[in-house]
């Protein structure tokens, strides 16, 4: 498995469980059930130097928070982001000996992305930086 493959595991594993959103975690394209709710989802992966037969790596995502829109949307976006930003810098490496830092990006300003229904949306941006093999994707 592609090491961006298990940087996103891992990760997921890693946000499952807060106190807001609990298991209701998904992949980017699934299906969401209901929300509260986080999305991971996979941005850049690039290439930013190699040495000694290694890639090191900048796996760019966004961890999207979606609620319904109510009058204490903020506070509850506010309590979700210091969830995930506390669940992913407890070990910058995700659990992973190849990862060598998860950094914080930016987060997105809240938005209403379908006017159909009312669930507003606010992305956190982070970025992994990781190592592997020039010759496999996978070591």
């Amino acid at each position: 498995m592609h090491r961006a493959e298990q940087s996103l595991q891992a990760i997921k594993t890693n946000l499952t469980g807060l106190t807001v959103t609990g298991a209701s975690i998904h992949r980017a394209f699934e299906e969401i059930p209901a929300v509260p709710a986080l999305v991971l989802k996979m941005e850049s992966d690039a290439v930013i130097d190699s040495a000694y037969g290694q890639f090191n790596r900048a796996l760019s995502f966004a961890v999207d928070i979606q609620i319904k829109k109510s009058a204490t949307a903020e506070a509850t976006f506010n309590q979700i982001r210091a969830e995930v930003h506390k669940a992913l810098m407890l070990d910058i490496t995700q659990g992973l000996a190849f990862i060598d830092r998860t950094e914080p990006v930016i987060d997105d300003a809240p938005a209403q992305k379908d006017l159909e229904r009312p669930i507003i949306e606010q992305s956190m941006h982070f970025r992994v930086y990781y190592s592997h093999s020039t010759k496999d994707t996978e070591v």
